[in-house]
């Protein structure tokens, strides 16, 4: 292996970027360097030489992911046949929306074989009677907090906090990524919501359960190699965060595709970005996987059925749990990794001077819409491309 080395040149930043101008015919190499949305540029290579420094990703113990069907019908008998296919085609779990009633998420509670079960809930549907049963008959359900200001935000987790075997996910970050957040303000807003939800849940009792049954999730979109950072980002901060509450538990991170990057106009484009964002939160290491259908219509089965093949493709064909951190050594992933991670830290610590974030709502509102005016602009302009939607039309 040694001589195999020895014959080739040693080369240098110098030497590339020289060969670049040369191929592209240009002058200056930083014509080739790219903005993005959060502050980064792209640069045109990456070697050790412009690698400033290296975050150490935490180890994660092996690449496996659990896959959840995503259910969102109103209607028992239609959602039992639903999760009875999902779990004989090898779903691993079910997320519910919020627009199920607290009765038919219940009544279904009692007929699945499923144990990794997350429902969306919204503050006026945390009735005493459904969290005591949840409590008492399926500790294993997780309540996804699924409100739209931050007063109904903190008084959920507060309504929720006091039970002793309910789980939260934390999924604002997904949230406000759907609302045009880039990837350092869904990381940045999603954190402060998941540390003022900490603070809650262990104001009166901080043991080891109770911060472990506070977990978070965050959104993924068609930026593929960013978005493999963002999660790998996303495990640096949280195990950073949980040192200072002296836990030692494994953050459990749920990747949730983005409903902003569907599209009517050309539904079946919305396959390959549900598969690039797919790869992009397994590479980067997640827990768990939620696919969006491809479209929602009447044609749900199917689409359900193409987004666990999807999950399935990638596991059984692709072979992409078989290798834990396959990004790590790539100097461009981690330098998005430790710039992603310092940004995204330092908008969190903004935040949480301005006392946290509740009190921090309209500063994130605002920002949030000022990316997603910026988005909307750069799309109408053709500088934002969307396959089938304002280019390369069917």
């Amino acid at each position: 292996m040694q001589r195999l080395f020895s014959a080739f040149t040693p080369q240098n930043y110098t030497i590339w970027a020289e060969e670049a101008i040369k191929v592209a015919k240009i002058t200056d190499l930083k014509t080739l360097y790219t903005p993005t949305y959060e502050g980064i540029v792209l640069e045109p290579f990456y070697n050790a030489e412009n690698q400033s420094k290296t975050i150490e990703t935490p180890i994660k113990k092996n690449n496996q992911w659990l896959y959840f069907e995503y259910l969102y019908l109103n209607d028992f008998e239609k959602l039992q046949a639903q999760s009875q296919e999902a779990f004989k085609k090898s779903a691993d779990g079910l997320i519910f929306e919020s627009n199920i009633d607290n009765e038919v998420l219940l009544k279904l509670m009692t007929n699945t074989n499923f144990k990794n079960i997350e429902v969306k809930r919204k503050k006026n549907q945390l009735e005493e009677k459904f969290l005591t049963k949840i409590d008492t008959a399926f500790p294993w359900i997780k309540i996804i907090i699924d409100t739209e200001n931050s007063k109904d935000f903190r008084e959920s987790i507060e309504i929720i906090s006091p039970y002793k075997n309910i789980g939260v996910r934390i999924i604002e970050g997904n949230f406000w990524g759907n609302k045009g957040a880039n990837a350092v303000q869904s990381l940045a807003f999603g954190l402060s919501a998941w540390v003022e939800s900490l603070d809650i849940f262990t104001e009166k009792n901080n043991s080891e359960k109770k911060i472990s049954n506070c977990q978070i999730g965050i959104n993924i979109n068609e930026n593929y190699f960013m978005e493999m950072a963002k999660i790998r980002a996303l495990r640096i901060l949280t195990t950073k965060i949980l040192e200072t509450y002296h836990s030692k538990i494994d953050i459990n991170i749920l990747s949730l595709t983005q409903k902003q990057n569907l599209t009517n106009i050309d539904e079946y484009n919305n396959l390959l970005r549900l598969t690039t964002e797919a790869m992009a939160g397994i590479l980067g290491g997640t827990d768990g996987l939620c696919i969006l259908p491809y479209q929602f219509d009447d044609k749900i089965e199917f689409s359900a059925q193409i987004s666990r093949n999807i999950s399935h493709l990638l596991r059984f064909e692709s072979y992409l749990d078989k290798v834990t951190d396959a990004a790590k050594g790539s100097y461009y992933i981690e330098s998005l990794t430790t710039q992603l991670t310092e940004k995204s830290f330092e908008l969190f610590l903004t935040i949480e001077k301005m006392g946290g974030y509740s009190n921090a709502y309209s500063f994130i509102e605002s920002e949030t819409k000022k990316m997603q005016e910026q988005k909307e602009k750069d799309f109408q302009e053709g500088k934002k491309i969307v396959v089938g939607v304002n280019k390369y039309q069917k």
